[in-house]
């Protein structure tokens, strides 16, 4: 293929790409409202969903749509004139095409690791959990997006302690692999893990 098309092609996929995100405004904005801009959560409720998988992301919403995840009430920042909602309603409003344009927007972000305070001590044991017991689907300490699982390096540590009460509970679902492994975990065990994950900054 010589070089004027190669030109053309990846001017049609820029356009292509930037008439998918602007078909999206209003969904951008609105999941911008409380993810924070381009995904970046400055909630630590609320978590960084920049630079996730498109997969992980849209597996999520088809996992709200489903009321398989759980899905407290939240409100949107101060100043917005939007009443409170939830996940499962907002993912109920979008057809399958928009969860697929938005998912891929989001992956496309830059990922930010939220600045917070965490313990070293058990920042340090948590990274010997996550070793042993996480790394083979949450690699690089948690932060490779390729596999698929969300990324937890950087999160929020209250985001990542009702994810895990979630887990505990039975509210929030697992695969059969991470509950096998996720038996072994220990309160202080979890603890452990959600500072190591806040240390990645």
């Amino acid at each position: 293929m010589d070089r004027i098309c190669w030109l053309w092609l990846i001017l049609a996929s820029l356009i292509s790409g930037a008439g998918q995100a602007g078909g999206l405004t209003e969904q951008i904005r609105d999941c911008d409202a409380c993810h924070g801009p381009a995904g970046v959560s400055s909630n630590p409720e609320v978590p960084n969903i920049a630079g996730m998988s498109a997969l992980y992301l849209s597996e999520s919403m088809i996992a709200y749509q489903d009321a398989v995840r759980p899905c407290p009430k939240a409100t949107y920042p101060e100043g917005s004139n939007k009443a409170a909602t939830d996940m499962c309603k907002i993912s109920m409003a979008l057809s399958e095409s928009q969860i697929e344009g938005l998912a891929a927007y989001y992956a496309k972000q830059q990922h930010v690791p939220a600045k917070q305070a965490f313990d070293p001590r058990l920042a340090d044991r948590g990274g010997k959990v996550h070793d042993l017991l996480c790394e083979k689907c949450h690699a690089d300490g948690g932060l490779d997006p390729d596999d698929d699982a969300g990324v937890l390096a950087g999160q929020w540590m209250p985001y990542l302690q009702d994810s895990f009460a979630d887990y505990r509970s039975g509210a929030r679902k697992m695969v059969d692999n991470m509950a096998k492994k996720f038996e072994k975990l220990g309160d202080e065990d979890v603890q452990a893990l959600i500072h190591f994950y806040a240390s990645q900054q």
